[in-house]
Protein backbone atom coordinates (compact mmCIF):
# COMPACT_ATOMS: atom_id res chain seq x y z
CA UNK A 1 0.00 0.00 0.00
CA UNK A 2 1.41 3.45 -0.88
CA UNK A 3 2.53 6.13 1.92
CA UNK A 4 -0.79 8.30 1.17
CA UNK A 5 -3.01 4.98 1.32
CA UNK A 6 -1.66 4.33 5.19
CA UNK A 7 -1.48 7.93 6.62
CA UNK A 8 -5.45 7.88 5.36
CA UNK A 9 -6.04 4.86 6.95
CA UNK A 10 -4.47 5.96 10.31
CA UNK A 11 -5.84 9.16 10.54
CA UNK A 12 -9.54 7.78 9.79
CA UNK A 13 -9.59 5.19 12.73
CA UNK A 14 -8.16 7.50 14.79
CA UNK A 15 -10.68 10.26 14.27
CA UNK A 16 -13.15 7.25 14.57
CA UNK A 17 -12.03 6.58 18.04
CA UNK A 18 -12.14 9.87 19.30
CA UNK A 19 -15.80 10.31 17.99
CA UNK A 20 -16.94 7.84 19.72
CA UNK A 21 -15.51 8.83 23.17
CA UNK A 22 -11.63 7.04 23.23
CA UNK A 23 -8.65 9.36 24.21
CA UNK A 24 -6.39 10.55 21.53
CA UNK A 25 -4.14 13.14 21.02
CA UNK A 26 -6.66 14.19 18.28
CA UNK A 27 -9.09 15.02 20.89
CA UNK A 28 -6.55 17.87 21.83
CA UNK A 29 -6.47 19.14 18.29
CA UNK A 30 -9.78 19.18 17.94
CA UNK A 31 -10.86 21.02 20.88
CA UNK A 32 -8.04 23.44 19.98
CA UNK A 33 -10.03 24.39 16.69
CA UNK A 34 -13.43 24.28 18.09
CA UNK A 35 -14.79 20.55 17.35
CA UNK A 36 -16.40 19.83 21.08
CA UNK A 37 -18.80 17.32 22.65
CA UNK A 38 -18.61 14.65 20.41
CA UNK A 39 -20.75 12.63 22.91
CA UNK A 40 -23.81 14.57 21.80
CA UNK A 41 -22.77 15.97 18.59
CA UNK A 42 -20.39 17.52 17.16
CA UNK A 43 -20.50 21.24 17.42
CA UNK A 44 -18.31 23.67 15.04
CA UNK A 45 -17.04 26.93 16.80
CA UNK A 46 -15.72 29.56 15.09
CA UNK A 47 -11.97 30.20 17.23
CA UNK A 48 -9.21 31.93 17.07
CA UNK A 49 -6.35 28.47 16.47
CA UNK A 50 -9.17 27.54 13.97
CA UNK A 51 -9.27 30.81 11.57
CA UNK A 52 -5.21 30.86 12.19
CA UNK A 53 -5.20 26.87 10.53
CA UNK A 54 -7.15 27.73 7.67
CA UNK A 55 -5.14 31.16 7.40
CA UNK A 56 -1.71 29.03 7.28
CA UNK A 57 -2.87 26.44 5.17
CA UNK A 58 -4.14 29.05 2.47
CA UNK A 59 -0.61 30.45 2.90
CA UNK A 60 1.37 27.16 2.47
CA UNK A 61 -1.04 26.26 -0.41
CA UNK A 62 -0.06 30.42 -2.18
CA UNK A 63 3.71 29.23 -1.71
CA UNK A 64 3.82 26.10 -2.90
CA UNK A 65 2.14 27.32 -5.81
CA UNK A 66 4.75 30.45 -5.91
CA UNK A 67 7.54 27.91 -5.54
CA UNK A 68 6.17 25.67 -7.99
CA UNK A 69 6.05 28.23 -10.53
CA UNK A 70 9.52 29.46 -10.15
CA UNK A 71 11.31 26.59 -9.42
CA UNK A 72 11.81 23.26 -11.60
CA UNK A 73 13.96 20.79 -9.45
CA UNK A 74 11.95 21.27 -6.50
CA UNK A 75 12.01 18.06 -3.96
CA UNK A 76 8.95 16.85 -2.33
CA UNK A 77 10.70 15.07 0.18
CA UNK A 78 11.52 18.37 2.12
CA UNK A 79 8.21 18.96 2.43
CA UNK A 80 7.27 15.67 3.56
CA UNK A 81 9.48 14.36 5.83
CA UNK A 82 8.12 16.98 8.36
CA UNK A 83 4.33 15.90 7.85
CA UNK A 84 5.37 12.41 8.70
CA UNK A 85 7.50 13.69 11.97
CA UNK A 86 4.61 15.44 12.66
CA UNK A 87 1.73 12.20 12.05
CA UNK A 88 4.04 10.12 13.96
CA UNK A 89 3.89 12.22 16.94
CA UNK A 90 0.14 12.43 17.00
CA UNK A 91 0.05 9.01 16.26
CA UNK A 92 2.44 7.26 18.61
CA UNK A 93 0.67 9.20 21.77
CA UNK A 94 -2.75 7.69 20.25
CA UNK A 95 -1.71 4.60 19.90
CA UNK A 96 -0.76 4.26 22.90
CA UNK A 97 -3.90 6.04 24.79
CA UNK A 98 -6.34 3.67 23.28
CA UNK A 99 -4.28 0.23 24.57
CA UNK A 100 -4.32 2.07 27.60
CA UNK A 101 -7.94 2.71 27.73
CA UNK A 102 -8.72 -1.07 26.53
CA UNK A 103 -6.27 -2.67 29.28
CA UNK A 104 -8.11 -0.62 31.64
CA UNK A 105 -11.13 -3.10 30.59
CA UNK A 106 -8.92 -5.75 32.52
CA UNK A 107 -9.57 -8.00 29.18
CA UNK A 108 -6.38 -9.77 28.31
CA UNK A 109 -7.41 -10.86 24.79
CA UNK A 110 -9.01 -7.98 23.78
CA UNK A 111 -5.78 -5.42 24.92
CA UNK A 112 -3.82 -8.37 22.95
CA UNK A 113 -6.19 -7.75 19.90
CA UNK A 114 -5.94 -4.04 19.80
CA UNK A 115 -1.78 -3.87 20.73
CA UNK A 116 -1.45 -6.36 17.65
CA UNK A 117 -3.69 -3.94 15.64
CA UNK A 118 -1.82 -0.99 16.39
CA UNK A 119 1.74 -2.42 16.19
CA UNK A 120 0.79 -3.83 12.83
CA UNK A 121 -0.46 -0.71 11.69
CA UNK A 122 2.48 1.61 13.10
CA UNK A 123 5.08 -1.23 11.52
CA UNK A 124 2.87 -0.80 7.80
CA UNK A 125 3.07 3.49 8.46
CA UNK A 126 6.86 2.85 9.06
CA UNK A 127 7.67 0.40 6.13
CA UNK A 128 5.57 2.74 3.97
CA UNK A 129 7.64 5.58 4.91
CA UNK A 130 10.96 3.87 4.32
CA UNK A 131 9.76 2.79 1.16
CA UNK A 132 8.74 5.94 -0.42
CA UNK A 133 12.30 8.11 0.03
CA UNK A 134 14.02 4.71 -0.56
CA UNK A 135 12.95 5.16 -4.02
CA UNK A 136 13.64 8.83 -4.09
Amino acid sequence: MKFGGWITMITGMILFLTFIGFPTSFSLILNAIGLTDFTTGISLQLSTVYVTILAAITAIAVGGVIIGFFSKGYDTSQVIAPVIVILTGIYVPSFVLIINKVAGQEQVWLTAMVTILFATLGVGFVMSAMDYFGNR
